[in-house]
């Protein structure tokens, strides 16, 4: 179906002469909205991931509906095609989504379904995925794979777990132990390698259940070595204090910035940003890098090599420091993804048209 509202018989043949490139509307399709993204098309060979904000009072009643178990939308290319998105979170009326546009158009289409289409999915082909957490049951519709550089979320697959602790038991990763000490367990993802001096941002999403001196974070540049790891570590104390955050090169702190004491079982967001060795830190209030910044640091140049002397290594979750010692705090990430740097740090804008019925 072309994405044109009426289409007169008189005028059809004049029209069909000019709708060789015309957009095709999913079946189903209630009402379209096209998406424009700045500067895409000079910025798609490098990258991928592309925030879109849904403001939900934007559309009348029954046009959007997402309630975390039922939705009725999804993006799509002019030809029909899903384009793999995945929401992150629902925070005062507005949907932070993302989408992986690997086509070098600068116009994608948001589709809307009647209210009884349900577009929650879990396969990143068909529909819209969403955060593991914000089902009722873990990563129901959980699609974050299709759409990030790497991902843990509805599967830990990826993941190599060094330590004895871990356990995907509850659909989110853990570590499970808290009375021992540790010298530097991780999760790594081990499927390549990410210079010091590259650029990407690394996030996760999580909450500690026993101490309020959490000794966890992301680990970059990482190298393994038996159930330990040794690389940049970003984690939340140092020596047991309440320091939020502090950057470690395996065991020597380098920065050290902020004083916010974290709480137990209360939902955070670490997010890690590398701009060529130029480095940053957020923590947020809640499940998702849309809440309140609680602290953070940087930019900072950093590009030393690791303790094995390496200056590239994996990504991953780390736990405790690398050839440290202290109480191991039990940790629940609900999710962890990668994605690309936007080109000079900046991400396309993106502009909303006009909501046109099928």
């Amino acid at each position: 179906m072309n994405r044109i509202a009426y289409l007169l018989p008189a005028l059809s043949l004049i029209l069909l002469v000019g709708l060789s490139n015309a957009q095709t509307l999913p079946s189903g399709t209630v009402y379209y909205q096209n998406i424009s993204i700045g500067s895409w098309s000079s910025v798609a060979s490098r990258y991928v991931q592309q925030m879109i904000n849904i403001t939900e009072a934007n559309y009348t009643s029954g046009v959007l509906v997402y309630n975390g178990t039922t939705a009725n939308f999804e993006f799509t290319y002019a030809n029909g095609t899903v384009v793999p998105a995945w929401i992150e979170a629902n925070n005062s009326g507005v949907l932070t989504t993302w989408v992986n546009i690997t086509n070098t158009t600068s116009n994608i289409y948001l589709d809307f379904f009647n209210t009884t289409t349900n577009t929650l999915s879990s396969s990143g082909t068909t529909g819209i995925g969403e955060a593991p957490q914000l089902s009722s049951t873990y990563a129901e519709y959980d699609d974050g794979a299709s759409v990030f550089t790497q991902y843990g979320g509805k599967s830990w697959s990826s993941f190599t777990l060094l330590g004895s602790y871990w356990s995907t038991a509850n659909g989110y990763l853990q570590w499970t132990n808290s009375s021992a000490s540790s010298t530097g367990p991780a999760a790594l993802i081990e499927s390549a390698n990410y210079s010091a001096t590259g650029q990407y941002i690394i996030s996760m999403a999580f909450n500690y259940t026993t101490t309020a001196s959490s000794i966890t974070g992301i680990m970059a540049v990482a190298t393994p070595n038996g159930t330990q790891a040794a690389g940049y570590r970003f984690v939340g104390s140092k020596n047991g204090g309440n320091n939020w955050i502090s950057f470690l090169s395996d065991s020597v702190t380098w920065v050290l910035a902020g004083s916010y004491a974290g709480a137990t079982n209360t939902p955070y967001t670490l997010s890690v940003i590398n701009n060529g060795g130029s480095w940053s830190g957020y923590l947020y209030n809640g499940y998702s890098t849309t809440g309140s910044v609680l602290t953070s640091f940087g930019p900072t140049s950093y590009s030393a090599a690791n303790y094995f002397g390496k200056t590239s290594g994996y990504v991953g979750i780390g736990i405790s420091y690398f050839k440290g010692s202290g109480s191991v705090t039990p940790l629940n990430v609900m999710w962890f993804y990668m994605r690309a740097y936007p080109p000079n740090g900046v991400m396309p804008s993106v502009s909303f048209g006009t909501l046109t019925p099928a």
